[in-house]
C-alpha cells in the first residue's frame, strides 16, 4: 500500500513538473514571438530611415551638381567679361595715345609757326594779292603807312572797351589792315582783359580773310591757350581747324575739330565740327 502511494506521489510530481515545464515553454514561446516582432519593427524602421536618408543624399548630390554647373557658367562669364574689359582698355589706351600724339604734333606745328613769325617780317600788302582788289598795288605805300601809323596814333587814355570798339569798327568796315593793328594794340595793352579772348579770335578771322592761315592758327591757338574756357574757345578750335585745312594739314584740322567735340560737345561749334569731319571723310 505504501509502495502504491509512493508511486502515485512520484507520478503526480512528474505530472506537475511536466505541466510547469509546458507552461514555461509557452511563456518562452510568447517571449520569442514578441522579440521577433520587435526585431521586425526595428528592422523595418531602420530600412525606412535608410531609404529616406538615401533619398535625401541623392537629392543633395543632385543639387550640389547643379550648383557646380551654375558656378562653372558664372566663372566662364566672369572670365569672358574680364577678357572683354582688358581688350576695351587696350583699345582705349591706343586711342588715347593717338590723340596725345596728334595734339603733340599740333602743338609742335604751332610752335614752329610762332617761331617762323619772329623771323619773317609781316607783309602789309598781303591783302593786295586778292583778285577783288586790283588797285591795291598802287595804294601799297599809303596802306603800309596807314598800318604802321595806326597804333602810334591810338590815344593812351582810351579805355579798353573803346580801344576794342574801334578795332571792331574797322573790322565791320572791312578795313582789315587797320583792324588787325588795332586788335594787336588792344592785346598788347590789355592781354588779360575779358575782351582779349574776342580780340585773338577776330585777329585770326582777319588772317583767314587775308589768306594767311599760318598766322590765323597762331592767333586762334594763342587765344585758346590764354582763355581755354573762354567764350571764344569753341570758335577758336573750329576756325583753327579751318586754317589747318587751308594749309592742307587735314590731320591737324581733324584733331582740332575732334578736340572741340570732346571739350565742348554741346556747343553750336561742335555741330559744325561734326559736319566738317563728315565732309572730310566723304571727300576721302
Amino acid at each position: 500500500m505504501k509502495k502504491i502511494i509512493t508511486v502515485l506521489s512520484v507520478l503526480m510530481a512528474c505530472g506537475a513538473g511536466s505541466l510547469a515545464y509546458a507552461q514555461e515553454e509557452t511563456e518562452i514561446g510568447k517571449l520569442k514571438q514578441r522579440l521577433m516582432a520587435l526585431e521586425q519593427k526595428i528592422y523595418s524602421n531602420s530600412s525606412q530611415k535608410s531609404a529616406t536618408s538615401g533619398t535625401l543624399m541623392a537629392d543633395f548630390q543632385a543639387r550640389l551638381s547643379n550648383l557646380e554647373d551654375e558656378a562653372q557658367k558664372v566663372y566662364g562669364a566672369v572670365e569672358e567679361l574680364g577678357f572683354t574689359v582688358n581688350e576695351f582698355a587696350k583699345k582705349m589706351d591706343l586711342i588715347s595715345k593717338d590723340i596725345d600724339l596728334r595734339l603733340t604734333d599740333l602743338e609742335t606745328s604751332m610752335a614752329e609757326i610762332k617761331a617762323a613769325q619772329k623771323v619773317v617780317k609781316l607783309e602789309p600788302n598781303t591783302a593786295d594779292k586778292k583778285p577783288q582788289k586790283p588797285q591795291s598795288k598802287k595804294a601799297e605805300p599809303k596802306a603800309s603807312q596807314a598800318v604802321s601809323a595806326a597804333p602810334s596814333n591810338v590815344p593812351s587814355d582810351l579805355t579798353a572797351e573803346d580801344l576794342y570798339s574801334k578795332a571792331y569798327h574797322f573790322l565791320v568796315a572791312t578795313s582789315y589792315d587797320q583792324s588787325e593793328e588795332w586788335m594787336k594794340e588792344f592785346i598788347k595793352r590789355h592781354p588779360s582783359h575779358d575782351l582779349a579772348d574776342n580780340a585773338h579770335y577776330w585777329l585770326g578771322e582777319i588772317y583767314l580773310v587775308k589768306e594767311m592761315p599760318e598766322k590765323a592758327v597762331v592767333s586762334f591757338s594763342t587765344g585758346l591757350s590764354k582763355f581755354p574756357k573762354g567764350a571764344k574757345a569753341p570758335a577758336n578750335l573750329l576756325k583753327m581747324g579751318t586754317a589747318f585745312k587751308q594749309m592742307g594739314k587735314n590731320d591737324f584740322a581733324q584733331s582740332s575739330w575732334k578736340k572741340l567735340i570732346k571739350d565742348f560737345e554741346k556747343s553750336p561749334e561742335a555741330d559744325k565740327a561734326t559736319k566738317e569731319l563728315e565732309a572730310l571723310k566723304a571727300a576721302g
